[in-house]
């Protein structure tokens, strides 16, 4: 597929990059390059390729569920500057 200036400049405004005169008939001729690559892909044969989620092989990078660490109430309150009925108050932000 031929890439033509205007095509290149269409997507240049587009994209919200400013091409310069002469740097038009290089990027045209990049585009084209990229179009290309493009069309080569596209005609492989990948029928028999499973599909896949990561180009590289991962294992599962979680740690291990553990016990978590339970705090009675009254200790977890302990540092509050103030506590009501069990619960953290902080000063009133909003009015």
């Amino acid at each position: 597929m031929s890439v033509t200036p205007e095509q290149v400049k269409k997507l240049a405004h587009l994209a919200r990059l400013e091409i310069r005169d002469d740097e038009l008939a290089a990027m045209t001729r990049d585009m084209e390059q990229l179009v290309a690559l493009a069309d080569r892909l596209t005609a492989l044969d990948l029928s028999q390729t499973p599909p896949m989620d990561h180009v590289l092989p991962r294992a599962n990078v979680l740690r291990d569920d553990a016990e978590p660490v339970e705090f009675p109430r009254e200790q977890a309150l302990s540092g509050a500057p103030e506590a009501v009925d069990g619960c953290f108050t902080v000063p009133r932000v909003v009015e």
